[in-house]
């Protein structure tokens, strides 16, 4: 049953990709980040043969799964050193980011093969894997017959819009999820929905999700106090800090900013942009609302000014150590949003704006936790509400020591097959 779906599958592949054939060519001309890797991508570039006896290869499709599983990458490789790590990524940000992320820890970098089982096959037999590691929901129907080696599904997350999708051809996953030795899932919800798509019971965990893993490694060696002293802040003045700011967002933070204020006289803001070459520009608009301005770049502190703006690179994370509230920007206006699991890593109450469609998957997992407004207004109630709670958010660090949990709990499943 398995082989026939899957020639099936082989013989639709290239008649799609014949028919859209216009189209790919358009956005290969088009756009520079289509073309990266193609060579590789067609098989027509191998990987290089790697000297170790046993390899063990990743793949994260972009920029999330690769930040994601860096950390399983290089805990695992500081544990087994001899055993050689192949790293695939499908988007050129992807490769860019693991690279940063993973340089010296990897052996070979590479761009994932376009899943055409002859093409597939030819790379399989270069890697040779002892084990090859899919990071979340990427099912590559002509991978999972090509790989002999155990197939793991780590930080597997089905979104109920990619369930609903997967359904429809559940006959077909069914066949494949055979072929995967273990799903470790994000959480129950994800499980249900693997187990429900056709995976084995028995071969679904739920794990965690180790996206969270970094950010409180992070968290634990920020000096609060230190910082304290850093940005000048006295112990009774409450702080609201509004983290990665784009245009568009800083008017509205400044107009909730001071109708707080009214309410709360030692309220202090800290206003970090997400662009700090955009510094001068906020600066005016600050003294636009009549507000006192200082700024990190020049050493001024928080004690001396209304608002601390934060036009510094890398100093935005310690800082939500020392707030009684966050806002998250990049969520007043649509860009997507930015990360709240870095505020609430610290356990601060954390809002943010109604776009946020690069992060939906965090924010699903951290529901409950995360306030969410649609405008200034709404962004006033939500900070009253937190600085009148008065405390850090309970139950949120459970979800960071899970993550903990699910590292461990990954690096155990692929050192079975060792």
């Amino acid at each position: 049953m398995g082989k026939t779906l899957l020639f099936a599958y082989n013989t639709l592949y290239p008649v799609g990709g014949l028919l859209l054939s216009p189209y790919i060519a358009y956005r290969l001309a088009r756009y520079k980040k289509h073309r990266a890797g193609l060579w590789e991508k067609l098989s027509f570039k191998l990987p290089p043969r790697l000297p170790h006896n046993r390899r063990i290869w990743f793949h994260a499709v972009s920029v999330g799964e690769s930040l994601a599983v860096a950390p399983v990458v290089s805990l695992f490789k500081e544990r087994h050193p001899d055993v050689g790590i192949y790293f695939s990524t499908t988007t050129a940000t992807g490769m860019e980011v693991a690279k940063r992320k993973l340089s010296g820890v990897v052996d070979a970098f590479f761009f994932f093969p376009l899943d055409f089982y002859p093409v597939v096959k030819r790379v399989v037999e270069v890697v040779s894997p002892t084990a090859c590691a899919i990071v979340e929901t990427e099912i590559w129907p002509s991978l999972a017959f090509a790989v002999e080696a155990p197939l793991f599904m780590i930080n597997a997350r089905i979104s109920e819009h990619s369930f609903y999708g997967y359904m429809k051809l559940s006959f077909f996953i069914k066949e494949l999820f055979k072929r995967y030795r273990r799903f470790l899932a994000r959480s129950r919800k994800d499980a249900a929905r693997l187990v429900a798509l056709g995976a084995p019971q028995e071969k679904v965990e739920v794990a965690g999700n180790i996206k969270f893993y970094s950010v409180y490694q992070q968290s634990l060696g920020v000096d609060e106090e230190r910082w304290r002293r850093e940005l000048g802040l006295s112990e009774d003045a409450p702080v609201f800090v509004a983290g990665s700011t784009h245009q568009g967002e800083e008017e509205q933070v400044l107009k909730a900013y001071k109708v707080l204020k009214g309410k709360y006289p030692n309220l202090k803001l800290v206003l970090a942009p997400r662009h700090p070459e955009r510094a001068d520009e906020v600066e005016g608009l600050i003294k636009e609302f009549r507000l006192s301005c200082g700024r990190r770049s020049r050493g001024e502190k928080l004690k001396e000014a209304d608002v601390l703006l934060l036009d510094t690179v890398g100093e935005l994370f310690p800082t939500y150590s020392v707030c009684n509230v966050a806002f998250v920007g990049g969520s007043l206006v649509d860009v997507g949003g930015h990360n709240p699991l870095e505020p609430l890593a610290f356990e601060r109450p954390t809002i943010m704006g109604p776009f946020y469609s690069n992060f939906l998957d965090v924010m699903e997992e951290v529901e409950g936790f995360v306030k969410v407004v649609k405008d200034w207004e709404g962004l006033v109630a939500a900070v009253e509400d937190a600085l009148e709670g008065g405390g850090r958010l309970k139950g949120v660090k459970y979800k960071f020591l899970q993550a903990d949990r699910a590292v461990e709990k990954t690096i155990s499943a692929l050192e079975e097959v060792l």
